[in-house]
Order: structure tokens, then sequence, then C-alpha cells
């Protein structure tokens, strides 16, 4: 009986990868066999128990009861053993579809995906619908992410993340994964990869999945690369989250950049430091403060700013991100 219902408790609460419309029937149908069985077992029981006591007097009908409860035991381990044979076989057969589906080539179809548009590096891409782009006040990146819900299913971090890094020259340096020692790597020499008309150079910082996989897009003939990252996560998704950022930097392209307006509004200037700004503009979200560069030995402040001013790009001026 114990080992009865110990396998019934597997088959009712272990993972079930059926569609959810056959969940129900998933789960309700190993417990109507048991209270079948608990239900055939105690009437069998009550018509043994019966007999034994009518026949309490007659050693062999009451060995006749005993050999007919053996076979009734036998049978209905016998029929559970079978059951879980068969949804165990069901559920692995059910998984190995699964993995076999996940690994299927992602559709091509990215016409109803958002446009990200990086004036400042010149370049645009598209990403699913459902992601989410952010820009970070303390880095000098930008952040697509698709996170789920807290309860929604999933091993490993909430949020997959693919970072715009900015724009290296033709070296890149990095930390090794777990060694902590820096590396120093020539992207011209670096392996590349056909991801639709782009073909970028890609270094793999990671150890049996886990790291960051880099990837350097040329911005012209020049020594100018923009590095766009994605940290791996080693979940059951990590094959098809590596396909989406494929499928992301497929549609990568480098787009001529207007010239931006920018409003700079001085905040104060002081006679031995140089004058500060708050510079906006309606074209880019995210405002700046910048502060002239000062030199106390020649007494020199700095170039008076106009609307042309970039204060992402001057070397005129210090400027963070507000």
């Amino acid at each position: 009986m114990i080992f009865t219902m110990g396998i019934f408790w597997l088959l009712i609460f272990g993972d079930s990868p059926w569609p959810e419309w056959t969940n129900l029937i998933y789960n309700l149908l190993p417990t109507i066999v048991f209270i079948l069985f608990i239900a055939s077992g105690t009437f069998i029981g009550l018509k043994i128990g019966k007999g034994l006591e009518k026949n309490s007097d007659k050693e062999k009908p009451k060995k006749k009861a005993y050999y007919h409860l053996m076979i009734a035991i036998f049978i209905w381990l016998a029929f559970t053993v079978l059951v879980l044979l068969y949804f165990s076989t069901y559920k692995t057969n059910q998984a190995q579809n699964l993995r076999i589906d996940s690994s299927k080539p992602l559709p091509n179809n990215t016409q109803n995906w958002q446009t990200y548009r990086n004036d400042e590096l010149g370049f645009e891409m598209r990403y699913p619908v459902g992601w989410t782009m952010l820009d970070n006040a303390f880095m000098p990146a930008s952040y697509i992410e698709r996170c789920r819900g807290f309860l929604q299913p999933g091993v490993g971090d909430n949020c997959m993340i693919l970072a715009v890094g900015g724009v290296v020259g033709e070296t890149f340096t990095f930390l090794g994964i777990g060694s902590g020692i820096e590396h120093t790597r020539s992207i011209a020499e670096l392996a590349t990869e056909t991801l639709g008309s782009n073909k970028p150079h890609i270094l793999d910082n990671t150890f049996e999945g886990i790291g960051t996989k880099h990837y350097f897009l040329q911005k012209s003939e020049g020594s100018e690369y923009v590095r766009i990252y994605y940290s791996q996560r080693y979940d059951q998704e990590r094959e098809e989250n590596a396909k989406i950022v494929e499928q992301i930097l497929s549609t990568f392209r480098f787009v001529e950049t207007s010239v931006i307006q920018w409003n700079w509004e001085p905040l104060g200037c002081g006679s031995q430091a140089p004058c500060s700004y708050r510079v906006s503009s309606s074209e880019w979200p995210r405002s700046y403060v910048c502060a002239g560069k000062y030199n106390p030995l020649s007494g020199q402040g700095e170039i008076t700013p106009t609307p042309s001013t970039d204060p992402r790009t001057t070397t005129d001026f210090n400027c963070q991100k507000e």
C-alpha cells in the first residue's frame, strides 16, 4: 500500500511536459486509478474477511482465501508498475521532443520587431516585441533585455541582457574566465561569423557555457569597431537565447547620424573654476551635466559651447549623464 501510494504521488506531482490541456487528464487519471485501487482492495478484503469468518473452522477454504488475496495484491502491484513505466516512458519521449523542438531554427520574420537606433555610435538594429531598451546612468552602455516574471518558469537569472559597449580600437582587453588575468586580443585576428549581411568578429570569453561573448562590428574600413556583448547564462534556455542574440545581430546596420542641436544651459561659473552646464536635446532622451576644462597655470577656461557642441564626444568639456 505504501509503495503504491508513493508511485502515485510521483505520477500526480511529477513534472509533466504535456500541453496544458492534457495536464488535467495527466493529473486526474492516476488519482482515479488510485481511488479504484483502494475501493476494489477494500471490497476484496471485506469479501475475504467474510469468507474467513464463515469458514474459520475449515483449513482449506482459509488457505484458498489467502491465496486469492495474494493474487489480488500481485495483480495490482503489476498494474501499478506498468502504469508507472508507461508514464515515465511518455514523459521521457515528450522531454526529448521538447529538446528537439527547442533546437529548431527560430523564425526569420523580424518585421514586427522594434527598432533601436543609436545616434551616438551611428547604428540601428531590431529586437523582439516584449523586450525593453534601457540606458545605464552609471556606465556608458545601453541594454536590451527580456525579463521573466517572478513566478514564470526558468532557471538562473530572470533577465536576458544584450548590451551595447561602445566603440573600441584595434585591440580589446578582457579578464580571463576564472583567472582574473588580463588578456589582449587583436580584433582583426578573431574569427568571424556571418549573421545576416553582417560578419562580426567574435571573442568567446566563456567556459562551459558561462561567461561573455563579444561581437565586434567594424564601423568602416578604418580601425574602429562597435562592441556588443551578451553574458550567457547556464540554464535550459541558453541555446534558444543565443539564437535570439544572433537574430538581433543579423538586423544590425550602420546609419548616417544627423546633427543634433544641443541646448547648453549655464549653471554657474567661478573665478577659479570652469563654468558648468546642463545640456539637453529633444532628439536625445538623456541630459548631461558638463564642466569646462580649466587650466590653473594659464588661467584659461573652456571654449564657449555652441548648439553643435556634442556633450558625448567633446574634448573641451568633462560631461556625464545626468
